[in-house]
């Protein structure tokens, strides 16, 4: 491995992420907290609305509504969040929480 390599690797100390966090203008720091809780907001009602659907339009049971949501918790978010660890690039996160049909 050539230094340039080694370089990128480098781990930083507690006092260095301090000095790189304090050169971010504040307005910078408030923009991305209001952005991140506007999106956990965002997230939590579009999970409220995909349980309502499942329960009384197409008739899941609370039991059923719950597995689905840990599953696409755990299966479309989860393949989403990977995708933006190895390529990022902007992509809307998938929404659709739906039954599979009775074989």
């Amino acid at each position: 491995m050539s230094d340039t390599n080694i370089e990128r690797f480098k781990l930083q100390t507690p006092a260095e992420i301090i000095q790189e966090w304090e050169k971010i203008p504040q307005e910078q720091k408030d923009a991305q907290e209001r952005e991140y809780r506007r999106g956990y907001r965002d997230g939590w009602v579009q999970a409220i609305d995909a349980l309502h659907d499942l329960m009384f339009q197409e008739h899941a049971s609370r039991e059923e509504a719950y597995y689905l949501a840990w599953e696409h918790w755990e299966g479309a978010l989860l393949e989403w969040e990977m995708r933006a660890q190895t390529k990022p690039h902007f992509e809307i996160p998938p929404t659709e929480l739906t039954r599979k049909p009775k074989e």
